[in-house]
């Protein structure tokens, strides 16, 4: 019923040659070409890494490389992205690729990442986006059927719509957004098979 960017069947989304999805192509795209996450001598911390994301950023060998995830299994650390466990100004970079619809408590999450940032650090970070509404949450709704009727998919919480621009920078931060309809021409964005208006948002705190 909605259009939600990076969220349902994408065609041709999946490289037939590495299995690496869109989102995660996308991402690899923007860290190589709008940071210095590869090259960089400090710290970064990455919720729910992706296979591929590892593999890359951990070839930097200069760069201290936490990933996480709330889930046993999935990354070196169990850390809940609302309670994280390290001091104020760790990490250069924090990066949470389709995590937030996730997580209930947004404004504890955010707290969190701002508070464990250095000074003139970047949180990477997107979500699904519902391009014909705004951002739409109830917190009654929680049994999984009814999170999938109403959000997508099973196990998130909200519904990120087009005003979420507006919804992050309420929290002091100051975004970069960047999309390949933005970045490229059509013809790179089927090369690549990206999503043309996929969003990776860059932000930083606002001084």
């Amino acid at each position: 019923q909605h259009h939600i960017i990076g969220g349902g069947y994408r065609k041709n989304c999946t490289c037939p040659c590495c299995g690496v999805g869109d989102r995660e192509r996308w991402l690899y795209y923007v860290l190589k070409n709008k940071t210095d996450i590869f090259r960089i001598s400090g710290r970064v911390l990455h919720f729910a890494p992706e296979y591929y994301m590892k593999k890359e950023i951990g070839q930097n060998g200069n760069v201290d490389y936490y990933m996480c995830d709330i889930a046993p299994g999935q990354g070196m650390h169990i850390i809940d992205i609302t309670d994280i466990p390290f001091r104020e100004q760790t990490f250069d970079y924090v990066i949470s690729n389709h995590v937030m619809e996730h997580v209930p408590n947004e404004a504890a999450a955010v707290s969190e990442i701002k508070r464990v940032l250095k000074q003139g650090g970047r949180w990477i970070f997107s979500f699904p986006i519902c391009t014909d509404q705004k951002t739409y949450e109830d917190e009654t709704i929680v049994l999984p059927k009814d999170r999938l009727r109403e959000y997508g998919q099973e196990d998130h919480v909200r519904l990120y719509g087009f005003d979420y621009k507006e919804r992050f920078e309420k929290y002091g931060l100051k975004l970069e957004i960047f999309s390949p309809e933005n970045e490229m021409s059509k013809k790179a964005i089927m090369q690549y098979g990206f999503i043309k208006d996929d969003v990776i948002i860059i932000a930083r705190v606002d001084e």
